[in-house]
């Protein structure tokens, strides 16, 4: 994405009239939101763990979303999901299924 903006950018750059501003390639790009950051985060936390029971899976589910909570993320069970489509939760609370992000 930052490849193609800066392309664009140089492109109008070098077109544009000496009394016009500059472009920059972020003009292009859409800012990264606090939704986006909290879900790259917590696919961050779950893709460096090496090996967890269930129950560990199921503990650092919910230290995330306890996090994202305190955070003012009030839906931070559906971010969760959002980040771990296959993430189902069984009526003791595990994870029934691996833990990789969709």
């Amino acid at each position: 994405m930052l490849t193609a903006a800066t392309v664009a950018a140089t492109l109008i750059n070098l077109n544009r009239r000496p009394t016009d501003p500059p472009i920059s390639p972020y003009d292009f790009v859409m800012p990264e939101t606090d939704r986006d950051r909290a879900k790259k985060n917590i696919a961050s936390l779950f893709g460096m763990i090496g090996t967890a029971s269930p129950e560990q899976l199921q503990q650092m589910r919910e230290r995330a979303i306890d996090g994202l909570k305190k955070e003012g993320f009030a839906d931070a069970e559906e971010i969760f999901q959002e980040v771990f489509t296959s993430w189902k939760v069984t009526s003791n609370g595990a994870n029934n299924s691996r833990h990789t992000s969709g």
